[in-house]
């Protein structure tokens, strides 16, 4: 039977971009297949895109990527689905393999990047780019992740992370094994750390090709005090959705080599018993030349919600499939574990019940969140917003909720929170921490949400507590201070229900202080004297590296670090704190009552039970003051987990900054405790 290509004509309407709104809108992708290039054997494949409205496509093959003549012009056939098609002989060609060429196709005479190259070959940036031919063979990953004790989406402990920055820092570069900073090989001997630390997933920034910064200058490190202008990228920029990053990669000249290093580092993740988590971005392209030239006016909608370039049409059938067909490829051909959904709220529903469902046949464990931020304000769809979380249980989404409540978030950043001496209604920070928040968004089951604090967008959480309460972070005992508060934060957190969430350094205090000489043209807060950068994604790598002497060297820091890691090994060795179900958490977590607190306060206290039968009481206080609290429970033959400064599954014979008698406990100012009773 032919394939019928069905046409639907409309209005020609003039968008935003200046684009006009194609007639294949709604166009069925079901005849659409096989897109980008298939191997049939050696030295031959077919390549393979989609254009229905152009009038002519041809193949341009190049022997390298600063090539500038093309060693082979092929035309493409159109066939009845819209789909350009040509198969290619590397003999035909006089060549003895087609792998290690680039290529790019000219629609109507404008050069374009195949949407679904699997490789790129090395760009400087900001222009249209060339795939790359590679062999997806040359590195397989065994399988995926086989991570002790998750079981569920609530299970997991995700740790974010971007690639450079983790081992950018100069004092570790006898540690990197030859290997250049920055790189996914570098990025493989640091490893050991993330282990030993106790997350379950790490959450990579950005890691598919993106569409600004110079590639053949990723081996420079830029350790000066300079704003602006920088190489260093987030990532937020896409540019191909089936291609990795040149950026982090030994040599970006080398097409290959990208592809068979970030597999190596996702295996070695794997061996290091943890998951791998992928930030993408369907929602925006920085430019709409990336898919306009290819098809005019069908892949981006009339606006600009995500406020990052154009936003993606994703609720069309051919941009739908692209996103299923791109999640499906990562999972099945990487192996990731997972899928983190930038500006999750501009994609519709039904792409993302597409694209998980298409993922979960491959991967029953795979791990979708997302920012749920509603952002949308065009015509009617139901978008994968906060409200959707209620209507399926398998996208969570961040609570930006919980993060206010303890530390003040992206509209009031810096303003007094829980940790920073403003006093909260308790039983609302108690709901949020049992994942049931009610004002910013609604959850019926905690697996719904991402507890979080800090990410990489904004303040760092350190540099937030020192904006709020107006501690100069270089003065020993109050940068002590700050960081007794951010462990707070972290054991919050990290005995909350639902999905935990971590920003790379949390666990020590990670800080994007600035120390120049001029006034930074980033984004930048400003308090005591001292500049803080807000969204660091064009600052330099003194700004964004990992600091690995504040793991490292004994001090407050390194303490800080510990402590934290105690919280997960705690967080890891019972179901208390991830109970799955909003039923098992009602029934078995409550707020303790005490006639010693208010109800706006500085303090909090409350009891998670374990399946097996073992109970958990959390008690925190944020106040720079003494608190006594009162309790109907007896607790003085409870183990003391968690002190002041100690944080694991062991029992403290010493605790530190915890007393405990049969009518109350008193804690220190910025004193958490956990106690445990069986």
């Amino acid at each position: 039977m032919k394939n019928i290509c069905i046409l639907v004509v409309i209005t020609v309407l003039v968008s935003l971009n200046g684009c006009k709104s194609s007639s294949v809108q709604r166009q069925d992708d079901t005849a659409v297949n096989n897109l980008g290039v298939t191997f049939n054997g050696p030295g031959s494949a077919d390549f393979s895109l989609w254009a229905p409205t152009a009038q002519a496509v041809r193949l341009q093959l190049f022997g390298s990527a600063s090539a500038v003549a093309p060693i082979a012009r092929i035309p493409l056939i159109r066939d009845g689905s819209g789909t350009w098609r040509t198969r290619v002989s590397a003999a035909d060609s006089g060549l003895s393999d087609l792998a290690g060429l680039s290529y790019q196709y000219l629609v109507d005479g404008r050069p374009v990047l195949d949407p679904y190259a699997k490789s790129m070959a090395v760009t400087r940036g900001g222009v249209t780019g060339r795939a790359g031919i590679v062999d997806l063979n040359r590195f397989s990953i065994s399988g995926f992740a086989n991570i002790a004790g998750y079981n569920k989406r609530e299970d997991a402990i995700i740790y974010e992370m971007h690639v450079r920055d983790f081992t950018v820092d100069p004092d570790i570069e006898n540690t990197l094994n030859g290997h250049r900073f920055g790189t996914y090989l570098s990025f493989i001997q640091r490893l050991g750390y993330l282990r030993n630390l106790g997350v379950t997933h790490i959450q990579l920034l950005p890691v598919m090709a993106f569409y600004y910064g110079d590639e053949q200058s990723a081996s420079r490190r830029e350790w000066a005090w300079k704003s602006g202008a920088s190489n260093y990228n987030w990532g937020y920029d896409p540019h191909s959705y089936f291609a990795p990053t040149g950026m982090y990669a030994s040599d970006p000249a080398d097409p290959q080599a990208r592809v068979d290093e970030l597999k190596q580092l996702i295996e070695a993740i794997h061996d290091h018993g943890m998951g791998v988590i992928l930030d993408v971005v369907y929602n925006h392209h920085p430019v709409a030349s990336i898919l306009d030239d290819i098809e005019p006016g069908y892949y981006y909608r009339d606006r600009n919600d995500s406020f990052a370039g154009i936003d993606l049409a994703t609720e069309r059938p051919l941009v739908r499939k692209l996103i299923t067909d791109s999640v499906t490829y990562w999972t099945r051909e990487y192996k990731v574990d997972g899928f983190r959904f930038d500006l999750m709220g501009l994609i519709d529903q039904a792409t993302m019940a597409e694209a998980y469902k298409a993922v979960s046949r491959i991967n029953q464990a795979t791990l979708f969140l997302g920012e749920g931020w509603r952002m949308y304000q065009g015509p009617t769809q139901k978008m994968a917003d906060q409200d959707w979380v209620t209507e399926q249980n398998f996208a969570a989404v961040f609570s930006d909720e919980i993060r206010d409540l303890i530390k003040s978030g992206y509209s009031d950043e810096g303003a007094p929170r829980f940790i920073t001496g403003g006093a909260q209604n308790i039983r609302h920070l108690f709901n949020n921490l049992m994942g049931r928040p009610s004002v910013n968004l609604v959850a019926d089951d905690p697996g719904d949400l991402v507890q979080y604090v800090a990410a990489h967008d904004n303040l760092t959480l350190h540099d937030v507590i020192a904006v709020a309460t107006g501690l100069n972070p270089y003065a020993p005992k109050q940068e002590e201070e700050i960081l007794k508060r951010q462990k707070l934060a972290n054991l919050l957190v990290l005995t909350s229900q639902g999905i935990a969430f971590l920003h790379g350094g949390q666990e020590y205090g990670r800080t994007k202080r600035w120390r120049g000489d001029e006034i930074p043209t980033d984004s930048h807060t400003t308090t005591t004297g001292i500049t803080y950068i807000h969204n660091s994604y064009d600052s330099p790598d003194i700004v964004n590296f990992f600091d690995w002497s504040r793991v490292d060297d004994p001090g407050p820091a390194r303490d800080a670090m510990l402590y934290t890691r105690g919280l997960i090994l705690l967080r890891r060795s019972t179901d208390a704190f991830r109970l799955g179900t909003a039923e098992k958490v009602a029934r078995q977590t409550s707020l303790i009552e005490s006639p010693d607190v208010h109800e706006y306060d500085h303090v909090i206290a409350y009891t998670a039970k374990s399946e097996h039968g073992d109970a958990y009481h959390v008690f925190v206080n944020a106040d720079s003051q003494p608190r006594l609290l009162r309790t109907a429970q007896d607790f003085s033959h409870a183990e003391i987990l968690v002190d002041g400064i100690d944080a694991g599954t062991e029992k403290l014979d010493q605790p530190t900054g915890v007393e405990v008698t049969a009518e109350y406990i008193r804690l220190q100012p910025l004193t958490g405790a956990i106690l445990r009773t069986r």
